[in-house]
């Protein structure tokens, strides 16, 4: 048998049941008067009846005296009497029972308006204890456990909780409950309640969309309302009967009270609708102030988080005071002071003079004018850089950008800005400066090598034939012939011609003589002992030469032209005017940040160097001369004076070192040169002395070059040598020569830079034929500029570099033809 469910829609299917009797309280200004509805009972007949009956016996008693005689008068009396007695007595039973009745019906009134004035202050109290639970409780979870809290005392619902809106009402959420056991409270706690907001069926959904509560009396009756798993839910929490009360703010749903029907002790009423719709508001109320609360927590969170952690400073300026009045706690991380330090400081304590004149112009040009005009427009922002001092003393480089606050008026009363620390960025420009310096300087010296080395090669080749002829012309004259010291004077400025181009070469850093182990106080002090007397008049000579002294792999004449051109150039810079030289070498721990300040120091790793120092106390350098200090053939002397400090460059580059220089204008110049101490290695090859010369007498070597007069020159020198000489143009002429005739040739002498197939190129092709003739490579440039090239396939037997003189190719074919067993490999030979 089905039982037709509860309408959900209003309150007005619950039965008023207010009154439980037929009955009213009526009140006036002396007292109130019961007054029942029931049928009044016979009780004041029975009174009257026996007054009437005594009345009656005594008008009969008296009249029958004198017709009766006493015999029977006194019978009939005394009839008459009982009967009246009777009636007197029926009427005092009736009025005790009715006495006795009357005082239960107001007992039971009584005892229902204790039970009205019970309820009505049970809910007095609640909505009370709700009030101040909304007004004081700002954390929703507690707030909500208060509420449910206090309806588990003030009414009479055994079990209840409240459920809140999730993902847009697509689900009710359990938040708070109260009188569920539990077993029941493993099911609550992650209660999660599917709701379709387009199931316009659902009760709780009419509920949160209109508003209106819900009773749900026999909920299994509802399913085909309710989803199955919100069906389930009651099941296992066995709930049969339930009142769901809407929360809702603005009409905005935020959840349902729901309350547990089925145990109560009375029947529903629709007060307790009506007093659950008013706490329901209040609740609603309650759980808005606690979001609102939380949110602006979370928003006081953030901005404390903001404030506390960036690294920018926040800060208000008071006009009135001329004080900071706010500033956020980062301020300690930039200038070391404490937010309270710094809002007691007048402003001329953190920033510097010049700042302060800054700030003092802004303020004049800006906030004048403002408080003449009373604008209401804000000012325009201000953003400039100053310098603070830290409190350690230190200056501290900001960016400041400022804004002024108005007042009501629209007058500006106060200054908010953002001071960001620009030390960092600082750094970095100066860093990034000083690379793209190093860069530039990297690409000068590319460029420079490149532009020397070709120039060199070029102007080798042509020293090769100018050297050549004239070694073959003195060979024609006799000592007695006065063209012969002519010639010897070309040859003389010919090879000092090649010495210039090996400078312009140690300047880009491409020749790197042989290294041995030098020391570089004993290279001072030879520096020193072929020092011009004359040219050391005016100076004050200082030397402080560690000994011992860490030795160092290097050119020792290298390291000479070094020393000499830092002590030339102190003099120089000393002029006429006496002044003071010093010299000085050791050894010390250059770290990543000295290494930054010098020059070439791309790749070079912090460790432990050896120096060697000049200063003097001449005229110094400005910052623009200090630039070009090391450009080839600049000089603040004379035009065509300045290739000394260019070569020192070269040479300390050429040695992987770094060279540091400190000048001031009028006050002299620091130059130190630094060397590596680690990883000394000495190779020590082949001396003079130890060269073989082999008779040339029927060998035959192979000329390969594309320079005509070149090969003119070596073919004479060949044949003066008394070799059989072969000569071809090109690397694939000379391949055509040796598959013809590979047997027959002893050594090849193959130029390096040729058209079409360099000297690289035909090593390689004539390696693969397999010929064992041995093989020179003559070149323009430097074995330096060119051995990386030979690493794949295999060094040459040996090097000659262009020019060279006869005596040198006699003594370099001599060794290489000596050596008729083993290929000789490795640059060490060159």
């Amino acid at each position: 048998m089905s039982t037709t469910p509860t309408d959900v829609s209003t309150v007005s299917s619950f039965d008023d049941q207010t009154s439980l009797y037929d009955s009213e309280i009526i009140g006036n200004d002396d007292a109130c008067r019961y007054r029942t509805a029931w049928k009044e009972p016979p009780l004041s007949v029975w009174r009257r009846a026996g007054q009437y009956t005594a009345l009656l016996t005594i008008a009969i008693t008296a009249a029958t005296v004198p017709f009766f005689p006493a015999t029977a008068w006194g019978p009939l009396a005394l009839a008459l009497g009982l009967v009246c007695l009777c009636i007197w007595v029926v009427a005092n039973r009736l009025e005790v029972g009715n006495l006795t009745r009357s005082l239960k019906a107001q007992e039971d009134l009584a005892s229902h308006l204790r039970e009205e004035l019970d309820t009505r202050h049970h809910n007095a109290r609640l909505v009370q204890e709700i009030s101040l639970a909304g007004a004081d409780i700002l954390e929703i979870g507690t707030f909500l456990q208060t509420v449910l809290d206090s309806m588990a005392r003030n009414l009479d619902f055994s079990r209840g909780m409240i459920v809140l809106c999730q993902d847009a009402c697509r689900h009710l959420k359990h938040r708070a409950n109260y009188g569920f056991s539990q077993p029941d409270q493993q099911v609550l706690d992650p209660l999660e309640l599917e709701l379709n907001t387009d199931d316009t069926e659902n009760p709780f959904v009419q509920a949160l969309n209109h508003g209106r509560p819900v009773f749900l009396e026999g909920i299994h009756h509802h399913n085909q309302n309710l989803s199955p798993s919100t069906l389930n839910v009651f099941e296992q929490l066995n709930i049969v009967s339930l009142i769901g009360v809407p929360l809702r703010h603005k009409d905005d749903p935020l959840g349902l009270i729901i309350v547990d029907a089925r145990d109560g002790k009375k029947n529903r009423t629709a007060s307790d609708i009506h007093l659950l719709m008013g706490i329901a508001a209040q609740v609603a109320t309650g759980i808005v102030n606690a979001r609102a609360y939380t949110q602006l927590q979370e928003s006081e969170a953030r901005y404390r988080l903001v404030t506390e952690n960036v690294t920018d400073v926040i800060w208000i300026f008071d006009f009135q005071d001329l004080k900071i009045t706010y500033i956020s706690p980062s301020v300690e991380k930039m200038l070391g002071y404490t937010p309270d330090e710094i809002m007691g400081l007048p402003m001329d304590r953190y920033l510097t003079p010049d700042s302060c004149d800054k700030v003092a112009a802004i303020l004049s040009t800006t906030l004048n004018p403002a408080y003449g005009e009373k604008t209401s427009s804000p000012c325009n922002a201000v953003n400039m850089e100053l310098e603070k001092v830290h409190k350690d003393g230190t200056i501290v480089p900001i960016e400041m950008i400022a804004n002024f606050l108005t007042d009501e008026n629209g007058s500006p009363n106060a200054v908010l800005g953002i001071s960001r620390d620009l030390s960092r960025r600082k750094q970095y420009e100066k860093a990034r400066h000083e690379d793209e310096t190093r860069r530039q300087q990297a690409k000068k010296m590319e460029s420079l090598g490149t532009m020397a080395g070709s120039i060199a090669h070029n102007f080798n080749n042509l020293l090769m034939v100018v050297l050549g002829n004239l070694e073959l012309a003195k060979e024609e004259l006799n000592i007695s012939q006065p063209p012969l010291l002519n010639v010897q004077r070309a040859i003389n400025a010919s090879q000092r011609a090649a010495d210039l181009s090996s400078m312009m070469l140690t300047y880009v850093g491409q020749l790197k003589k042989e290294s041995v182990p030098v020391d570089l106080s004993q290279v001072a002090g030879q520096v020193l002992e072929n020092m011009d007397e004359t040219t050391m008049a005016n100076v004050n000579l200082d030397l402080d030469l560690a000994d011992p002294m860490p030795l160092i792999a290097a050119d020792a004449g290298q390291m000479r032209q070094i020393v000499s051109g830092f002590v030339t150039n102190a003099i120089e810079a000393l002029g006429n005017k006496p002044g003071r030289v010093r010299i000085s070498t050791g050894a010390m721990h250059c770290d990543d940040h000295f290494l930054a300040d010098t020059y070439l120091n791309d790749g070079i790793c912090e460790g432990m160097y050896a120096f060697a120092e000049v200063a003097d106390t001449g005229c110094g350098m400005d910052t623009e001369t200090l630039s070009k200090a090391f450009d080839p053939f600049f000089s603040t002397k004379f035009t065509g004076r300045g290739l000394g400090l260019a070569a020192v460059l070269g040479i300390i580059r050429s040695h992987n070192g770094a060279i540091r220089v400190h000048s001031v204008k009028n006050e002299g110049s620091v130059f130190t040169a630094l060397f590596p101490i680690q990883g000394i290695s000495h190779h020590r090859r082949h001396s003079e002395a130890e060269t073989v010369e082999s008779p040339s007498t029927g060998k035959t070597v192979l000329l390969v070059d594309d320079e005509t007069m070149v090969m003119d020159i070596g073919h004479q020198f060949l044949e003066r040598l008394g070799y059989t000489v072969k000569t071809a143009s090109s690397g694939q002429a000379a391949l055509d020569i040796f598959r013809q005739a590979a047997d027959s040739i002893d050594c090849l002498l193959l130029d390096f830079s040729m058209p079409d197939m360099n000297g690289l190129e035909t090593l390689q092709h004539i390696k693969k034929i397999g010929s064992t003739a041995r093989i020179i490579v003559t070149s323009g440039y430097t074995w330096q500029q060119i051995e990386d090239r030979f690493a794949q396939i295999g060094l040459p037997d040996g090097f000659i570099q262009k020019p060279f003189e006869i005596k040198k190719l006699k003594e370099t074919l001599g060794r290489v033809l000596a050596d008729t067993d083993d290929r000789a490999h490795g640059g060490g030979n060159h």
